[in-house]
């Protein structure tokens, strides 16, 4: 464990089945920040039904900040977009429980500084 915490695991995709951030925050650390350009995020329940996915924590994370795309399937994120810290992201995949004007006015306001959201 201590090589992991000074080094961290080169990992560039990760993919993780998770019921909650807790799980994300016991690996999430141990990757190393640079290294890591995609996240997907999905729930290993199968089923119709949407969790709902806090990511308070983990958005404060180099490794999230660090971020060239995210995807989270099967979970509603209820963290607030100003706090997601997605402004570096150029894909994003996500599904998110409440979007207000202000999100959106925020939203375009960071579209027009680079790199948010390209058609790659």
């Amino acid at each position: 464990m201590e090589f992991l915490e000074s080094k961290g695991l080169k990992v560039e995709n990760l993919e993780m089945e998770v019921f909650g951030q807790h799980e994300i925050l016991s690996i999430l650390p141990f990757i190393d920040p640079v290294s890591l350009k995609k996240l997907e995020i999905k729930c290993p329940v199968a089923g119709k039904f949407q969790r709902f996915l806090s990511v308070d924590k983990i958005s404060k994370l180099d490794q999230w900040r660090n971020l060239k795309e995210l995807v989270v399937n099967s979970f509603v994120i209820y963290t607030p977009i100003r706090e997601l810290s997605i402004d570096q992201l150029t894909i994003a995949d996500i599904l998110m429980d409440t979007v207000s004007m202000s999100d959106l006015i925020y939203l375009k306001e960071v579209e027009k500084s680079p790199p948010l959201f390209s058609n790659n």
